[in-house]
Order: C-alpha cells, then sequence, then structure tokens
C-alpha cells in the first residue's frame, strides 16, 4: 500500500542512474561525524536531516543487480535509526571486558535504557574525549557497530566467544575456514531451491503422489532460510578475518554473530538467541521509549508486547524498504515478519497455560516433552511462514544472483531438476 503513495516521487525501477561509488561511505561518514561532533541540537539536526536525505535517494539509484541492491539499501535506513537512538543515549566506550561474563543484563545492566553510567570510571563517553582524533576514532567504534561490543549498551543474546583471546593468525585461519563452511552451505541452499522450484510444479500436479510437491515446498522453504543464515554468516566471518588481519580490531571485537540452533526451540528463541542480533537495539528501542511513555510498567503484558509487535513492524519497514528500492513493491515482507510476533503470542499463551498446568517437579521430569514440542512447533511455524518471504526472494533475484557461485549453483539445481523430470517421463514408475 504505501508504495503507492512513493512511487510518484521515484523512477520506474528499469531508468535509475548507476549507484555513485561514493554514496553509501559518503553516508558511514556523516554518521561518525555527527557523532563525532557531539550532542547539539542543531548538529543533530543537521546529521540527521543528510542521513534522511542519503536514504530516501538511495531507490533512484541501482548497485547494478537485484542482490546487491538489496543488501546495501537497509543499511541507510539502519544508520538513521541507529543516529536517533544515540542521539539521545549516553553510549560509552568500554573496550574488552576485564573479566568473562555471559552477555545480557549481567554484563549491561544499561542494555534497556541505552545510557551510560554516568561515571567516566565506567568507560569513555563524548564529553570524556578532549582532542578530535580521540573523538573520531570513537564515533568511527560507534557508527561501525550494531550489537555494541565493546560499548555499555551491547545486546543481549550475543554468543560466547570462546576465542576471545586467540592469536591473530588462528583466528584470521578460523574464519576463513568458517567462510569457506558458509559459502559451500549457502551454495547448497541455492541449489536445493533450483532443484525444488524445477521439480515441484510437476510434483504437485502428480496424482499418483501430490503430496510430493507439498514436501519440496518445504525443502525450498528451509534452503531460503538455510541461505539467510550462511549469508550473514559470509559476511561476518570475511569481515572479522580481513579486519584482525589487517590489524584493525581484534580478535575479541568479533564474537560469533549466529548462536547454536539447539537454543531454537521456540519461535522467540530463533529470534532473540540462536539468529543474528544486528538489529536488535535498533528495532527494541523504539519500543521501549514508547512503552515508557505511554506509562506502562516495564514488565507488564502492555508493555512486553507493545515492544514485540513494533520491533517486528520495524524490522518489516527495513526489509520493505530493501525490496521496494529493486522492485517498488511488497514481495513478502509483510507477511513473513508480521507473522512472527503472533507466532510468539500463541506460544507464550501455551506456555503460560503449560506452567499453570504443572507443578515444577512435573515440569523438570518433562523437560524432553517441553522441547520435543518445542522444536516441532518452531519447525512447523517457519515452514508455513517463510513461504511469501522465499517465494519473493527468489522471485526478485535476490536469492539465485548473489553471485557467480549462486548463479552456478541455482543454474545446477535447475539443471538437474529438468533432467530428473525428463527421466520421470521416460521410466515412469
Amino acid at each position: 500500500m504505501l508504495e503507492r503513495f512513493l512511487n510518484p516521487f521515484y523512477p520506474p525501477v528499469e531508468e535509475r542512474a548507476p549507484l555513485p561509488a561514493a554514496y553509501t561511505p559518503a553516508a558511514l561518514a556523516v554518521l561518525a561525524l555527527g557523532y563525532a561532533v557531539g550532542p547539539g541540537r542543531v548538529r543533530t539536526a543537521a546529521a540527521g536531516y543528510l542521513l534522511l536525505v542519503l536514504a530516501l535517494r538511495r531507490p533512484r539509484f541501482t548497485a547494478g543487480g537485484a542482490a546487491p541492491d538489496y543488501g546495501l539499501s537497509g543499511g541507510f535506513v539502519i544508520f538513521l535509526l541507529a543516529f536517533a537512538d544515540m542521539s539521545v543515549s549516553d553510549p560509552r566506550w568500554i573496550g574488552k571486558p576485564k573479566t568473562k561474563t555471559k552477555p545480557g543484563p549481567e554484563a549491561n545492566s544499561s542494555s534497556d535504557n541505552g545510557s551510560g553510567s554516568g561515571s567516566s570510571d565506567n568507560g569513555l563517553a563524548w564529553r570524556d574525549l578532549e582532542t578530535w582524533p580521540q573523538r573520531l576514532r570513537w564515533a568511527v567504534r560507534l557508527a561501525t557497530t550494531t550489537r555494541g561490543i565493546g560499548w555499555d549498551w551491547q545486546v543481549k543474546g550475543v554468543p560466547p566467544h570462546p576465542e576471545a583471546d586467540a592469536p591473530r593468525p588462528r583466528f584470521v585461519a578460523g574464519r576463513l575456514l568458517g567462510l569457506a563452511r558458509h559459502v559451500a552451505l549457502k551454495s547448497l541452499a541455492v541449489y536445493g531451491i533450483g532443484f525444488c522450484q524445477t521439480v515441484g510444479p510437476a510434483a504437485a500436479a502428480s496424482a499418483s503422489a501430490p503430496w510430493a510437491g507439498r514436501l519440496l515446498g518445504v525443502v525450498e522453504n528451509w534452503c531460503g532460510a538455510a541461505w539467510g543464515w550462511n549469508t550473514i554468516g559470509i559476511a561476518h566471518a570475511g569481515s572479522a578475518a580481513v579486519f584482525v588481519a589487517l590489524g584493525i580490531s581484534e580478535p575479541w571485537m568479533w564474537p560469533p554473530m549466529l548462536g547454536s540452533l539447539t537454543a531454537a526451540w521456540s519461535v522467540r528463541q530463533v529470534w532473540s538467541v540462536a539468529y543474528h542480533q544486528i538489529l536488535r537495539r535498533i528495532v527494541q528501542q523504539p519500543g521501549i521509549r514508547l512503552a515508557r511513555f505511554l506509562g506502562f510498567k516495564k514488565g507488564s503484558i502492555p508493555s512486553r508486547y507493545l515492544q514485540l509487535y513494533l520491533a517486528f513492524y520495524i524490522s518489516f519497514c527495513i526489509h520493505w524498504w530493501q525490496q521496494y528500492v529493486i522492485t517498488r513493491g511488497d514481495k513478502g515482507e509483510f507477511a513473513f515478519f508480521m507473522m512472527q510476533p503472533v507466532a510468539i503470542t500463541v506460544e507464550d499463551f501455551v506456555q503460560w497455560i503449560w506452567g499453570k498446568s504443572v507443578s515444577p517437579e512435573q515440569k523438570k521430569r518433562l523437560r524432553w516433552l517441553e522441547l520435543l514440542v518445542g522444536y516441532t512447533w518452531t519447525f512447523a511455524a517457519f515452514t508455513f511462514t517463510l513461504t511469501p518471504y522465499v517465494k519473493g526472494m527468489t522471485g526478485t533475484g535476490v536469492i539465485g544472483l548473489g553471485g557467480p557461485e549462486e548463479t552456478t549453483a541455482m543454474t545446477l539445481g535447475r539443471q538437474h531438476g529438468a533432467a530428473y523430470l525428463k527421466q520421470q517421463e521416460q521410466y515412469p514408475s
């Protein structure tokens, strides 16, 4: 619906101009300089205006393909939201933690309010910096983090970092191996999508085994999920290897981006523990601040679910904007992202009923049943909700045209799918 109001302000997709090489670096530079010049209404308004203009003009340009356009356009919205958040906060650089603690409220008592502790002994705030080189270094660090690693506002859900103290060569080697693994798994996922898309329609029309088409649809959805998982893994592993190898950053600054799938026993767990937390603060802070403004008590049902639904709506808006840049419309983003809080609400209610129905001792004995039901529910929920999103991402070429390895994998999957169908025609079972 929103595209109907925006389309008159933008050229058709096929008439977009090439994206200037300095466009994205310019946005990052504005963000960093906005932090470096410090608080102040005029300075904040000026930097915010520039970030807004750069974000709004992004659909006028193309980076040359659906995949790079999709991947690069979301950052402009993230820059704008991050700047708005940090402009009303008091972020402090604390550096490497002196003691090993688990990420979360124990290690970050201010993660919910986004403010510093009020004491320069607990980190460096902007006002503690005396020279411009110090401010620029502080600002660049702030502009290039979304999870708050090394800051007093580190988000919850960051996985433990067993290689925080690893020597640089070993850390870089490990990241390169991880990069290769993610590339291989992403290529395999794209191959699976190509095969399923080729064989699926014929299987669904088969009178002897119509269930095969549905099964291939499930496989396609989860291949799409694997593509997203490993795409994030590739970006993180590659960046960590390069920046640590060049001495720009240290191993402790690069904790794992993705958590363990064993923690994915509910939809809420997938989003808050297993999956990346890149957008966590950006999508949570507006809900936290709005709940406070409305007077909702912290932890109350209205506060919790206002934050939940608003967080996923903001996430939808970011991903919708990425899709708008390349197609001028929604390709399943609203359906996917707004079904997530609904699924979480359902599972919260079921868990509340279950907690009221059994004693603590019974819960301990039946923990295996809880996990079994939880994993099954999570699998079913994502199998259903992924359908429109994966179809949109493959239909626009975001999945399958993201590089030579993706193009090759998609082509092979379709070729092998066509060969399979031909074999079935020659030798029907």
